[in-house]
């Protein structure tokens, strides 16, 4: 019989029917996520960070690929791979450029089918606190200890000087009105200049007595 090398797993995503050797080339879906809640990332996004990728006897990432995010959500990127089993090494860049110094790894075995690896705080070994209650404006599903809670949302117009302020909404939905100023209170003819139009419509008007 000939040999036929290929992925023999049925759950990965290469998996090769007529293969009848497997060469350990099976990949599986593996999702990674740093969570940057805890960073002043100021005008900067999530997706602006980067992840270094190596395998774990790289202990110096020499040799590491450099990963951008394939999504973003409550200040936490993730990183999508297709990966072969084996050892790997790896550490998220901020988005400034800030290298992690936290050494972390996870292995890829055989048969594994996807793996989630746990979220983790920026620079840390463990996930960020933060808000667990789902209904709180400042709320971070990947939080593990409750801290940081803010308030119940409540959605409006958070500017004061808006026609429509909703006294007590913390998060700006976008309705907000605004008065048009009147940077020329002269021009009572409105035709854009203080001219002797204004000056002949005002002495029309005088006695008048206002309502």
């Amino acid at each position: 019989m000939d040999v036929v090398p290929g992925c023999m797993d049925e759950t990965a995503t290469n998996f090769a029917p007529i293969a009848n050797v497997d060469d350990g080339s099976c990949t599986y879906p593996v999702t990674f996520m740093v969570d940057l809640s805890q960073e002043n990332l100021e005008n900067m996004s999530a997706m602006e960070s980067q992840m270094h990728l190596t395998s774990m006897v790289d202990s110096n990432f020499e040799e590491a690929s450099s990963i951008a995010p394939t999504n973003a959500a409550w200040q936490t990127a993730q990183f999508s791979l297709l990966l072969e089993e084996g050892a790997y090494a790896y550490r998220f860049v901020h988005p400034e450029g800030e290298i992690e110094t936290v050494f972390r790894t996870v292995a890829i075995a055989y048969g594994i089918e996807s793996l989630d690896v746990e979220v983790v705080c920026f620079n840390q070994a463990e996930a960020c606190p933060g808000c667990t209650n789902p209904m709180d404006v400042a709320y971070n599903p990947w939080a593990t200890s409750d801290q940081g809670c803010l308030g119940y949302v409540v959605e409006g117009c958070t500017y004061s000087d808006a026609v429509n302020f909703t006294a007590g909404a913390n998060v700006d939905n976008g309705t907000c009105e605004f008065e048009a100023s009147n940077n020329c209170p002269n021009d009572v003819d409105g035709d854009g200049s203080v001219a002797m139009g204004d000056l002949l419509a005002m002495l029309a008007a005088w006695g008048e007595t206002c309502p």
